[in-house]
Order: C-alpha cells, then sequence, then structure tokens
C-alpha cells in the first residue's frame, strides 16, 4: 500500500491530467488562463514514456522503446477525476481511516487504493519522480504556432497541500545574488560585521 501526501499524489493527477486531454493551459503572471495552450505529446518516468497517441485516441505505453499497452484517453480522464475527489478529500475517506489507523507514523500520508490499482496497470512503480529528479513531471510539449517540440521538465506546486507550496526548495546550494541600490561601504561594512545565525 502506497502512502503519500496531498502534494506527491497532486504530481500524479497532473500526469493523468495531462494524459487525457493532452495540453497544457498557458498563464499570465496572475495565473489566469490566456486562452492558448501547448500541446502535451509524450510524458517520461524512469523508464516509460507515455505517448499520446491522437489518431487512436490512446495513451501508448513503451517500455525500453517497445510499445506494451495502449490505454484510451478516457480512462486517464477518469482516473484524473477520480484522483482530483480523493485530493480534495484528503485523508477524511471513511475507506482509509482503518488503514490509517494500521500506520500511525503516517502523519501526512494517506493510501488511494483505487489508484494504486491502476497505477500497476500503466506500469507506473510510483507515485512521484525519485528523489534523482529536481523536475516533478518531464513531458514532450508541441508548439501549435510553429510544431517545434521540446521536452521540458516541471516541479508541481499544489493548493490542496496542508501547508501553502514553496517557490524554491531551498539547500545549502541555493544561492541568490541581490543587487542593493545605494548601498554605500560603510552599510557594507556594518552588514558583513553581522556573526550571528539571525
Amino acid at each position: 500500500m502506497i502512502f503519500k501526501n496531498k502534494g506527491e499524489w497532486s504530481e500524479l493527477y497532473v500526469a493523468f491530467k495531462f494524459l487525457a486531454e493532452g495540453k497544457m493551459d498557458n498563464a499570465d503572471e496572475n495565473g489566469l488562463k490566456t486562452g492558448d495552450s501547448l500541446e502535451v505529446t509524450k510524458i517520461f518516468r524512469e523508464d516509460i514514456t507515455y505517448i499520446r497517441n491522437t489518431r487512436t485516441n490512446l495513451v501508448e505505453i513503451y517500455q525500453h522503446g517497445r510499445m506494451v499497452k495502449g490505454m484510451s484517453f478516457g480512462i486517464f480522464g477518469r482516473m484524473s477525476m477520480l484522483l482530483f475527489t480523493y485530493l480534495r478529500m484528503g485523508r477524511n475517506r471513511p475507506e482509509i481511516q482503518e488503514l490509517l489507523l494500521q500506520n500511525p507514523k503516517n502523519k501526512q500520508g494517506y493510501p488511494i487504493p483505487e489508484v494504486e490499482e491502476f497505477m500497476g496497470g500503466i506500469l507506473m512503480t510510483t507515485v512521484s519522480q525519485s528523489a534523482a529528479h529536481k523536475a516533478d513531471i518531464e513531458f514532450e510539449i508541441k508548439d501549435v504556432h510553429t510544431g517545434s517540440k521540446n521536452r521540458v521538465a516541471y516541479s508541481i506546486k499544489s493548493n490542496y497541500k496542508g501547508s501553502p507550496p514553496t517557490l524554491i526548495n531551498a539547500s545549502e546550494a541555493t544561492n541568490f545574488v541581490y543587487r542593493l541600490p545605494n548601498m554605500n561601504d560603510a552599510m557594507m561594512e556594518t552588514i558583513n560585521s553581522i556573526n550571528t545565525s539571525t
């Protein structure tokens, strides 16, 4: 049984939604849809590639470069809607309360057995990308205006998490350079002489 938090389940929701609908809506600086979109043609997960075939309306599942299965866009649409419903319910689903009681160490995660069963059918072994990947989802998009295709990767930020998502996962490797207008040598020396953690 897989126990994941809302943020991790959201990554899978996005993958299912892209495979069902085949598009990523563009948005402006306020997060509002512009009416333009990019066509999603493939999703890459570990050693599996999911290719949207618009001639057959199937998601073709390739493992090690060989097609092993095809499933309809509609199945991915139904699974994305089911997963979205369960994301909204979170840990409050009556059917999983007993499973949560059996796993008291899991403070935020919860299972979604129906989705886990579907994942097995599409050869998907993990809900989210491994820690080796910096992005949560990697896919190929096609620009409808130019026809060009590009492989891109994004981090998924969910509004359904328990706490607000961060834009940057900071670590010691995080490096920012700030430009401070009106800074003079005396101010710089005062700031640089600060030697406390706060």
